[in-house]
């Protein structure tokens, strides 16, 4: 499917899915806290916050809202830590910043390319140090003076769940705030937070 995004900060996201013919498939809706999706086939919009939970009912991968904004925008997530260490990957050289929650607790990966300076590939671990989801940046390009991925696909225990393929990025783009509200729908409401 095709799939246009708009965003600001963390907080506010809006995500438009296309149909074959161009069509609007799907609304979903992030605004600070809150997080919506308005399917367009059934006339239901989905409320809730936007805590991963929620997130992943639709998205098939527990991301944090602000992770999918950041990866939207061709960057990687970064999850709070209290310790960082950057490892040499025996063999190829390749450079690894780990970072790490209190008691040593390993939290995620960030690969580097030959350049030391692009990360290729994420890895998020969960509490227990079971690998989460990973992330591989590819098909770099120039954009305003920035290196940007146009290809990002996120796996789960080896397994692509997303692929997304960039084909235009604009920054430093004007959004009105209006553009992160939803339009009052006259379908079902169905509350993720009960």
């Amino acid at each position: 499917m095709r799939v246009a995004w708009i965003g600001s900060q963390p907080g506010n996201l809006r995500v438009e899915t296309l149909g074959p013919w161009g069509q609007p498939t799907l609304t979903f809706l992030l605004r600070k806290a809150t997080f919506c999706v308005y399917v367009f086939e059934n006339n239901r919009c989905y409320k809730g916050k936007g805590t991963a939970r929620n997130l992943s009912r639709f998205l098939s991968v527990p991301v944090r809202a602000e992770d999918l904004f950041f990866l939207l925008s061709g960057r990687p997530p970064v999850y709070p830590f209290n310790d960082a260490k950057i490892h040499i990957a025996e063999g190829n050289g390749q450079w690894c910043l780990c970072l790490y929650k209190r008691w040593n607790r390993l939290i995620e990966k960030m690969w580097f390319k030959d350049d030391r300076k692009t990360i290729e590939r994420v890895e998020l671990f969960d509490g227990s140090g079971n690998l989460k989801y990973e992330i591989k940046f590819n098909q770099f390009k120039k954009v305003e003076g920035m290196l940007i991925p146009h290809e990002m696909i996120i796996s789960e225990a080896q397994s692509p769940v997303l692929s997304l393929n960039v084909e235009r990025f604009w920054t430093n783009v004007a959004i009105p705030a209006k553009a992160y509200t939803l339009e009052p729908c006259d379908g079902e409401i169905v509350p993720l937070d009960s």
